[in-house]
């Protein structure tokens, strides 16, 4: 049986380290200006794993960028794909769902919200990236 992300999934849904008042990367009520990773929270010993995954995220914005710019699909479907597993296993489940969000529209050839998503993406990278200091 295959699991299937829908957004429905995440609605409503507050990650490990998330508050209300906390401030915001972009000044909106949508990224937080620290992400916790849930992997790290349950084992301090994972925090260099994680450090490495966050630093190899910037090229993954790079290559989605690229491949948006060539409409190659099948890497955009790949990279979406890959940023929503390894989102969830690093203890980043709205990182997740942005790559889940990415999947559904990619297989569909649909990028309309391809500059959102991107700075949505980069906004939570240096969100964990700060939450892991």
């Amino acid at each position: 049986m295959q699991f299937r992300w829908r957004r429905d999934d995440f609605i409503g849904y507050q990650p490990p380290g998330f508050e209300e008042g906390v401030p915001m990367v972009d000044g909106s009520s949508n990224t937080p200006s620290h992400l916790i990773s849930s992997l790290v929270e349950e084992d301090p010993g994972m925090r260099d794993l994680v450090a490495d995954f966050l630093d190899g995220l910037a090229q993954r914005a790079v290559d989605l960028r690229d491949a948006h710019a060539q409409a190659d699909w099948q890497q955009l479907l790949t990279l979406a794909h890959q940023i929503k597993g390894a989102g969830g296993s690093y203890g980043y489940p709205r990182i997740s769902a942005l790559g889940a969000t990415m999947e559904t529209a990619f297989k569909q050839q649909s990028a309309g919200e391809f500059d959102a998503w991107i700075a949505e993406f980069e906004q939570l990278v240096a969100a964990a990236t700060a939450g892991l200091r």
